[in-house]
């Protein structure tokens, strides 16, 4: 059975109220979807990495990089407020994107924010012909000179500033295994994925901490919307064998609710956030 290109049905990942308990599963009044903070969320797509379309370098297995950035670039190159939905065209972007020329994309190890930042940048000029455009970095991991603001703790009002028309952001989130006996969180993994909404859950209900994500990655299903919850983490210890480690885990926010955990990790941590602004003098 091959797998879904585009997933573009309706809404079946449950987010979690305050008490992280799970909400209903039916579809939500259309009513519902008039929060602001979800005014988007339908016309970003949501390519799955390994759509057999694009015949990414191994199956797309590393491409989470490229293809959440495609998700709202894309978009953001269409200028119009409506759904994208031309998957070949897509297509062609993550491959342009995972080039040595854009990302750099290694088949096996993936990209870094060094790398996809490197890469918007270049496809923001190149192809979508904006050049006063703000693109930034909040996080711990490396990122290029002239782009990180100097937070290494992502703060979610920063976030949220860059979902709507014009604006982009990508999560970098950490696979971890958590050590309970020491409170410690060995990170085993990364991956992208694409910032889409804020604000309320998938009823519609007002929710501060809850963010919209498409996930490339194939264990999400057919299901285009996962509602996330973020929770800070009071204490302990990012570990592991990457650069920056170990390091405090203590105001990182712990990704739950509607994330879809790698099968191999306990945890989802948010580690960096990309946030691109094409028009940023009007965002002042």
């Amino acid at each position: 059975m091959s797998l879904p290109t585009m997933r573009i049905t309706s809404i079946t990942v449950a987010a979690l109220c305050a008490s992280f308990a799970a909400a209903p599963a039916e579809e939500p009044p259309g009513k519902a979807r008039q929060h602001p903070g979800l005014a988007v969320i339908h016309q970003i797509p949501d390519l799955v990495q390994t759509d057999p379309m694009g015949k990414f370098a191994r199956g797309g297995r590393s491409y989470c990089g490229p293809v959440a950035a495609s998700n709202s670039l894309v978009w953001l190159k269409a200028g119009r407020n409506e759904p994208f939905h031309d998957n070949a065209a897509q297509c062609k972007v993550v491959n342009l994107l995972a080039s040595p020329e854009y990302m750099n994309t290694h088949p096996v190890k993936g990209v870094g924010a060094v790398g996809l930042i490197r890469g918007v940048k270049r496809f923001v000029e190149n192809d979508i012909g904006d050049q006063d455009f703000q693109l930034s970095y909040q996080g711990w991991r490396s990122s290029p000179k002239g782009h990180f603001t100097g937070v290494k703790t992502p703060e979610l009002d920063w976030i949220r500033s860059f979902v709507g028309p014009g604006k982009s952001a990508w999560i970098n989130l950490g696979w971890y295994r958590h050590n309970k006996a020491r409170n410690e969180y060995e990170r085993i993994g990364g991956h992208w994925v694409t910032v889409v909404g804020h604000g309320a859950d998938r009823n519609g209900r007002p929710n501060d901490h809850v963010i919209v994500i498409h996930d490339p990655s194939p264990r999400t299903g057919k299901d285009p919307h996962d509602f996330v919850v973020l929770r800070k983490l009071a204490g302990g210890t990012l570990t592991g064998n990457g650069s920056g480690l170990p390091r405090p885990a203590k105001g990182l926010f712990l990704m739950g609710g509607g994330m879809h955990i790698k099968s191999s990790a306990d945890v989802a941590i948010l580690d960096g956030i990309v946030g691109l602004d094409l028009h940023p003098a009007k965002s002042r």
